[in-house]
């Protein structure tokens, strides 16, 4: 199984090598995308096999995402991983969700998203991402995650959880937290985005009507919410 393991940093360097030290099996396979305003990553030191890729200027949560799905398509991955740098995997958690991905891999499923408890881990199978396309970068972060979920669901593919033990450090969400500029443009826009997404799809998220993005005449029938078809992975492939 050929994957690439992928860490997008802005800020709260602890909470990333607690995070690198969870993941060590994968170390190898490792990159870290340095969107910190000053590469300030530059002058860290990282576990043997770690890279660090400094894109010409920070990116968003989105462009990053596609970055990552760049680096794997160019090391002809089967599957590029994301997690977030404030999560930390339990003992045997890394080696467990990877044996998930290569069960789904060697079945027969029409699978696309493996995940750890949502997007705080997700594992993008290639082979669905290059019918579902680059993520959609209207949306520098929140709400990107349910847009791409839909996207996968509306392409035939499923998502799939596997649960597995992780800490979400301080209640999550510490990059925005950790950066009042960012918190402060995402409390502004939130509202904005969330009303964004319901043009796109005919609803909230989880109470989409659109089959075709922004298509009002493709409701009928409606679908179902890719909420519906979130399998867990203990029971997905009896």
């Amino acid at each position: 199984m050929k994957y690439v393991f992928g860490f997008f940093y802005r800020n709260s360097l602890p909470l990333l090598r607690l995070a690198l030290d969870s993941i060590k099996p994968c170390w190898k396979h490792t990159v870290v995308i340095d969107n910190s305003p000053g590469h300030e990553l530059q002058t860290a030191s990282f576990p043997p096999g770690v890279k660090v890729c400094e894109p010409p200027v920070p990116l968003s949560f989105t462009q990053s995402m596609n970055y990552l799905i760049r680096i794997g398509e160019e090391r002809g991955a089967d599957v590029v991983i994301f997690m977030h740098n404030d999560v930390e995997m339990h003992p045997g958690t890394i080696e467990a969700y990877l044996s998930a991905i290569k069960t789904l891999l060697q079945s027969d499923k029409q699978w696309g998203v493996l995940l750890a408890h949502g997007f705080l881990v997700a594992a993008l199978r290639m082979e669905a991402v290059r019918v579902v396309g680059l993520w959609d970068t209207v949306w520098p972060d929140i709400y990107s995650d349910y847009d791409y979920c839909q996207r996968i669901h509306m392409a035939g593919f499923d998502l799939v959880d596997t649960y597995l033990p992780l800490t979400h450090h301080n209640g999550g969400s510490n990059t925005i937290k950790n950066d009042h500029q960012l918190f402060s443009v995402t409390q502004l826009m939130a509202p904005i985005w969330a009303e964004v997404y319901k043009y796109k799809w005919g609803g909230p998220q989880l109470l989409e009507k659109y089959r075709i993005p922004y298509d009002p005449s493709s409701t009928a029938p409606p679908p179902t919410s890719w909420s519906n078809y979130y399998h867990d992975f203990k029971t997905y492939l009896d």
